[in-house]
């Protein structure tokens, strides 16, 4: 026996709210993506070489994923700092920088860095102070990651009462 509702199939009627929705939540993902990527470019305003990020929304029968990546030649810069490096990352020990190219490493002691953990972006100016050392090879501690994604994600905004919305307005454009 076949369920109906002014005239219409139940399994038509959740057919069609189901399309909606995956075309709802398609949408309210890549939003959220672009979001993310406009608050990401603007924690890093100040830095002299940045990354590209793609905002990626896969939509297949068995997931909706959202992806915001970092890509290019300072991709590899960006995680460093997202997610933090040597004791603060995901090794938790710090690792060994040697010369290469220099007879020794020449640096100062002293770094205000541009951004600050937990993601304050715009903190520092990046210079450099105290005094020049040189060495051959260095144990560096690492930097904890300024969380950078998490915050957004987190902090910045409510995914849930978004997501929520987004599926509320999705049924109601059903109807």
């Amino acid at each position: 026996m076949t369920s109906r509702r002014s005239g219409i199939r139940i399994a038509d009627y959740v057919k069609k709210i189901g399309k909606q929705l995956g075309r709802t939540l398609k949408e309210t993902l890549e939003e959220i993506g672009t979001n993310a990527k406009a608050y990401y470019l603007r924690e890093i305003a100040n830095w002299d070489g940045k990354p590209v990020f793609v905002v990626q929304v896969v939509d297949n029968p068995a997931t909706l994923d959202l992806t915001v990546r970092a890509t290019g030649d300072m991709r590899d810069i960006w995680y460093w700092v997202d997610e933090g490096t040597g004791l603060h990352g995901e090794k938790r020990r710090a690792y060994p920088i040697t010369a290469v190219n220099a007879p020794a490493l020449r640096f100062k002691t002293g770094y205000s860095a541009k951004s600050a953990p937990i993601a304050r972006g715009n903190v520092g100016d990046g210079s450099r102070s105290g005094n020049w050392v040189s060495k051959r090879t260095v144990m560096h501690p690492g930097i904890r990651g300024r969380k950078f994604a998490d915050t957004y994600f987190q902090d910045e905004i409510d995914v849930i009462v978004i997501i929520n919305q987004s599926i509320q307005d999705g049924i109601r454009r059903v109807r």
